[in-house]
């Protein structure tokens, strides 16, 4: 008799891998929920996610990896080289005349200091920082786009598990309010916000989880009837608590984008029973369910939410700002102050009336942001991103195959990301940022020569 481990030597190696990328992800989501504070704990993920990262490219060179995925590659380079570029000495008659550098120039005269070759950034130390900050997030990704669709089952169980214990951790912090619950927590103590700083990134956290629970159940749709019935019970019930928990952090936005979420998974839910090879049957009594569940949970927490939506009559600081941040970023094109350089830039421009004991460390609005810092690189490599995503996402929807259920869930969870970013910064915080890497890597299709080491079965006695 031929083993399964003799017939797969690497077996091991895949399942050491496999543990390495959950390690990496477990760090993220429960030490990467902010950004203020956990510099030394950021510091050990960031460190990890290079150890890990010679294992990826060996990996992405060893297992048929397709055009997507060598696209998605391409799009973590182009990334990288943003930071890079900008920290590159420029010689003085070039940097002086760079948009936005009157201020930092009159301040060298000042000082009387020489003027040398000096980089794009204003701040190399915070570049080099925003540089490390990528590492976790580029790892997690693309080693999740050279596993194969069992590996990749499990890390969105794996990711479920991780809002599931936040959401516990978020009970404790309603029910106790200590302090020591919520480390980084300041305008948001005393909310279920879990491990994160604010209520908008645990509700958008949450959100992105549902499109996950209905990929998961569609898996067990191969069991027995009475277990299918009990296995796709408990992930339905899983949606609903997600959903609760939305709707416990009164988070405007994670109401509005947790509505989207459910829709476009019902979409992927109803695609999925039409499959001749797998059929719910009588089990639409659980999508009944579940809207029961979400009926109930608006009631609970509706009116609150009402109320913050009735402050948008009055205006927020975060749409004030705005304007005076568009025309920070139109003063530093094309160049871009440099990545992590927003709140010195913005802090120095900032209007009077606007000073608040709360200082604005983000623009709520990762693309506005992202203008200011990356200059022209910013609406280039979004082109270029949507430009990888757009076909992917099509492709994931019109295919009915298994893997073709975890791209989906994927492509919901990166759209609700990416429309959050529009009035929030979650691509700011570690956490969803490795979050929103890690659905990219599960868009891209399974690694070629794992698909075709899956369809040979191992000899037996």
């Amino acid at each position: 008799m031929t083993s399964p481990r003799l017939a797969n030597p690497s077996l091991s190696a895949e399942a050491l891998f496999a543990a390495g990328l959950g390690i990496l992800l477990s760090l993220a989501m429960t030490l990467g929920g902010s950004n203020q504070q956990r510099d030394g704990l950021i510091l050990v993920l960031e460190l990890f996610a290079l150890a890990l990262f010679p294992a990826v490219v060996w990996r992405l060179m060893t297992r048929g990896t397709d055009r997507s995925t060598w696209s998605l590659v391409g799009l973590a380079g182009f990334v990288l080289a943003v930071p890079i570029v900008q920290l590159a000495p420029l010689p003085v008659e070039v940097w002086t005349h760079l948009p936005g550098r009157a201020l930092a120039i009159e301040t060298l005269q000042a000082a009387d200091a020489s003027i040398g070759p000096r980089p794009l950034r204003l701040d190399p130390d915070r570049t080099w920082a925003s540089f490390l900050w990528l590492w976790p997030g580029i790892t997690l990704g693309l080693g999740a786009a050279t596993i194969d669709l069992p590996g990749r089952q499990r890390l969105l169980e794996l990711v479920l598990a991780l809002l599931v214990l936040g959401l516990a951790l978020a009970a404790l912090q309603v029910t106790w309010g200590a302090r020591p619950l919520q480390p980084a927590a300041e305008v948001h103590a005393g909310l279920p916000i879990g491990f994160f700083a604010n209520r908008n990134h645990q509700a958008i956290a949450l959100v992105a989880g549902l499109p996950l629970t209905v990929c998961l159940a569609v898996f067990r749709a191969r069991s027995s009837a009475w277990k299918r019935r009990a296995e796709v019970t408990l992930y339905t019930a899983l949606s609903g608590l997600l959903v609760i928990g939305v709707v416990a952090t009164r988070s405007r936005a994670g109401l509005v984008l947790g509505g989207l979420a459910l829709l476009m998974s019902l979409a992927s839910f109803l695609r999925f029973r039409r499959r001749p090879d797998r059929t719910m049957g009588g089990d639409l009594w659980i999508v009944l369910g579940g809207a029961a569940v979400l009926v109930l949970a608006l009631q609970i927490g509706a009116g609150a939410v009402l109320e913050r939506f009735d402050q948008l009559e009055t205006g927020e600081g975060r749409f004030q700002s705005w304007p005076v941040i568009l025309d920070l970023a139109r003063e530093f094109q094309p160049a871009g102050s440099g990545m992590g350089s927003f709140e010195a830039i913005f802090s120095s421009v900032e209007p009077i009336e606007m000073v608040e004991p709360a200082y604005l460390n983000n623009a709520h609005n990762d693309f506005l942001e992202l203008w200011l810092e990356a200059g022209l690189l910013f609406p280039l490599g979004l082109v270029l991103f949507l430009a990888w995503f757009a076909p992917a996402a099509v492709r994931a929807f019109r295919d009915p195959g298994d893997q073709a259920a975890v791209a989906r869930a994927a492509a919901i969870g990166l759209l609700s990301l990416l429309l959050h970013s529009v009035v929030d910064y979650p691509l700011r915080t570690q956490a969803l940022a490795c979050l929103f890497a890690l659905f990219c890597g599960l868009l891209a299709p399974c690694p070629a020569k794992q698909a075709a080491a899956r369809a040979i079965t191992c000899p037996g006695p």
